[in-house]
């Protein structure tokens, strides 16, 4: 029987005992609703089913960087990891977490985080090869390669990790959540609350993986086919933003009975919440589509890089190249103007749209029992 070692599996003895840590820790923090009515911030939190897997990622990530090749040049992919692991942290674990259950803002922040900013810097860090080094040898040979080998395994992540797919769920899933009757579920059931963040994290990975993914066709998506996955992005969350904010109707009483902070009003939440769903949200979809052309450029000088260095290829002089290049860069310039045309086209069409609709003008706010004219 092979021996197991302390140096070989200490990523998995830190987890067992952060988690025991965390129990132990967790239950001397400040609980229930009248934290937020004496100091909101104040209402961190280290919940174990969330703190101790990402201590665990950390750890396995760690031990893959230290026993693998490579470590020299790796410091921005090491820093992605870090601060995706620390942006869902924050989302699940800081005030934001119980923030979330009382405006919409918050809860739109805590969203953005987990199904953009924090997925997005995970995937910038290429984390498999190191997470899979990190793993103890009896673990990955015994269970994780089987696993990964296996046809029931591999046939469905073929599937899911299709653009369209991924997209269609990334989109989907948002959307999903943002309808009243689930949003308010959410709201008022735990395990609903944490299925949504599940699958939020879920399916931000699978899109941003086939997003960011170095390769080119044809075992990565087009360049095409990445713009239009971004385009979807950027538009659903425009649309869904934009329908929360002028909606003449309250669309999340769950908010009432949990509880509105700073003295807004149930629409005047509304508005700020569809308002940080819209801009915030469309904006980061922006970071990940600048992100995805640097990275599809860098993949290309790459390539050529190598091709001339190949002995047994004529090495290509710089007029030629650029002239092989010109094509490709065109269409990557005219598809980067038809994505900024067309989102400007859906910013001013809303615009259009709302001034003429019956439901012009934000319903009146009220300060000091004033009406504020609009």
């Amino acid at each position: 029987m092979r021996r197991i070692t302390l140096t070989e599996n200490w990523p998995l003895l830190l987890g067992a005992f952060g988690w025991a840590a965390m129990l132990a820790i967790a239950s001397a923090l400040p609980h229930g609703s009248s934290i937020f009515e004496r100091n909101p911030w104040a209402a961190w939190q280290l919940t174990p089913a969330v703190s101790v897997p990402l201590l665990l990622a950390g750890a396995l990530y760690v031990a893959g960087a230290w026993r693998g090749p490579g470590r020299q040049g790796a410091g921005g992919r090491h820093a992605a990891f870090a601060a995706g692991l620390l942006t869902i942290f924050i989302a699940l674990q800081s005030p934001i977490e119980g923030l979330a259950d009382h405006s919409l803002a918050v809860h739109e922040v805590e969203h953005m985080l987990l199904r953009t900013v924090g997925p997005m810097l995970l995937v910038l860090a290429d984390p498999q090869a190191r997470l899979l080094r990190g793993l103890p040898a009896w673990l990955r040979r015994g269970l994780v390669a089987p696993s990964f080998s296996a046809r029931a395994v591999r046939l469905p992540f073929g599937i899911l990790a299709k653009p369209v797919v991924a997209t269609a769920l990334f989109v989907g899933v948002g959307a999903f959540w943002m309808l009243p009757r689930y949003h308010d579920l959410a709201l008022a059931d735990d395990r609903v609350h944490w299925l949504m963040h599940i699958s939020l994290i879920v399916t931000g990975l699978l899109f941003f993986v086939r997003l960011l993914d170095p390769r080119h066709p044809p075992y990565g998506p087009s360049l095409a086919a990445r713009l239009l996955m971004c385009w979807f992005a950027v538009i659903t969350t425009i649309l869904i933003g934009f329908a929360v904010t002028f909606s003449p109707h309250v669309l999340y009483p769950g908010y009432q009975s949990s509880g509105l902070l700073w003295g807004v009003s149930p629409r005047l939440n509304e508005i700020y919440g569809g308002q940080t769903g819209w801009i915030p949200g469309s904006m980061m979809l922006i970071v990940a589509l600048l992100a995805t052309v640097y990275r599809w450029a860098r993949q290309e000088d790459r390539d050529a890089d190598r091709r001339s260095r190949d002995a047994d290829r004529v090495v290509v002089g710089g007029a030629e190249f650029a002239a092989t290049q010109r094509p490709r860069n065109r269409a990557l310039a005219l598809g980067l103007i038809g994505f900024a045309v067309m989102v400007l086209g859906l910013a001013f069409g809303s615009v259009l749209v709302y001034e003429a609709s019956p439901h012009h003008g934000f319903p009146p706010l009220q300060r000091g029992g004033h009406h504020v004219a609009g």
